[in-house]
């Protein structure tokens, strides 16, 4: 659904699509300041971003395009 959502210009659609991003991303910001986590503005977007990838490489059937993790 996100995928189809980017693509379509209704405005209402583009909206919804907007209130649920910035829902989602509020969220997460939330529980990555409770848990403590230090630069949660860049851990949200890279969490954020990796979930846009994994989308996108699911649409175009591009597994090798899913996000890489940090091995620490």
């Amino acid at each position: 659904m996100q995928v189809q959502g980017l693509g379509i210009r209704d405005e209402v659609i583009r909206e919804t699509m907007q209130k649920g991003m910035l829902e989602i991303t509020n969220l997460v910001h939330e529980k990555f300041v409770a848990a403590g986590i230090e630069q949660p503005e860049v851990e949200v977007s890279t969490f954020m971003a990796n979930g846009m990838l994994c989308n996108i490489s699911m649409a175009l059937g591009m597994p090798e395009l899913k996000p890489k993790h940090r091995t620490e």
